[in-house]
């Protein structure tokens, strides 16, 4: 079977679901354990109410790791700091028929690298695409030649 072409390929088709979550009053060593026990590098954070409010990555937890210049703060994760804390306050989300392109666009104009396909609830969040998803099926098309040497 030939792949779609990136052109028509949807959220859909590339989605992680379901999408794992983390509560805003989890701990950032259970956020750890979650990204290091899944092989995962964002979950969405829900608030107590069961809406989403955020999204928390491993970048997040990298860039709040240092100051603007660079340097690492130490200590830069203190007791009790939680994954409301720490999460990107956003919660970036397209239908599930949203094009490739689409989202590709979407996460380049906002700077970020996951994106959440709604559901037919208000706050329903059904998926989850990165930017490693949008890779793949770009990849999809380009067969199996692979150029160049791994050094």
């Amino acid at each position: 079977m030939k792949p779609k072409m990136m052109g028509s390929t949807t959220a859909a088709d590339i989605m992680t679901s379901p999408v794992l979550t983390v509560m805003t009053s989890d701990a950032l060593e259970t956020v750890a354990r979650l990204f290091t026990q899944k092989a995962i590098g964002a979950a969405a954070v829900i608030s107590e109410s069961g809406k989403p409010v955020g999204v928390i990555t491993k970048t997040d937890l990298v860039r709040y790791g240092t100051d603007v210049w660079g340097k690492q703060r130490l200590p830069f994760i203190t007791e009790g700091d939680t994954a409301e804390r720490w999460m990107t306050p956003a919660v970036l989300s397209v239908a599930p028929s949203a094009t490739a392109c689409a989202m590709a666009q979407r996460m380049v104009r906002y700077h970020m690298h996951h994106m959440f396909v709604k559901g037919p609830g208000p706050d329903e969040v059904v998926g989850i695409v990165s930017s490693l998803d949008l890779l793949r099926a770009y990849i999809a098309d380009c067969g199996d030649e692979v150029p160049g040497d791994i050094l």
